[in-house]
């Protein structure tokens, strides 16, 4: 994953290094110990998938990436 980019709302965008046809999930914490799945896991049709965030009101947010199998 490449630095976040934080848009003009305050929405982060991601740029993931993805390999095509693999399944990737994003998810938030706000304490490195819980993780929340945030939005829908994609399908990387590039090397490089771009997603974006919606901005959060918790004082810190912690993002990764998870590749998924695929079904």
């Amino acid at each position: 994953m490449d630095t976040p980019t934080v848009l003009t709302r305050g929405d982060i965008e991601l740029r993931i290094h993805t390999t095509p046809g693999r399944r990737y999930q994003i998810q938030t914490s706000q304490d490195l110990k819980t993780w929340t799945n945030t939005g829908t896991a994609v399908t990387a049709t590039g090397v490089t998938t771009v997603t974006r965030i919606p901005k959060s009101t918790a004082p810190r947010q912690f993002l990764r990436t998870r590749q998924l199998p695929n079904p």
